[in-house]
């Protein structure tokens, strides 16, 4: 039984290589976007240098925060960060927790 699952798996394999071979090959390079750094800087524990980029539609603006380690981008919405920050360095303003 384990020998005929293994046959069956082979013999489809290449299938499964022109398909990927296609895939692939549709693929379409993209420029890289080069924009300059925000004017504002983000963090609690340091300062954050972001890109202001617009987005959306209406257009929005959004902060993001380019990640070396990975392919993603994070972007901090209007509502991402509060002004006032006192609750960050004083555990005891808060009355209850949810």
């Amino acid at each position: 039984m384990v020998s005929f699952v293994v046959k069956c798996a082979l013999a489809q394999f290449p299938i499964l290589l022109l398909v990927l071979g296609q895939f692939v090959g549709g693929v379409v390079a993209v420029k890289a976007l080069s924009v300059a750094p925000s004017s504002a800087w983000f963090g609690n524990d340091g300062s954050w240098s972001a890109v202001s980029v617009r987005l959306g539609f209406p257009q929005q603006g959004v902060n993001l925060f380019p990640n070396t380690l990975s392919e993603e981008i994070w972007g901090v919405g209007p509502y991402g960060c509060e002004d006032d920050k006192k609750h960050l360095d004083n555990d005891t303003s808060f009355t209850s927790h949810q």
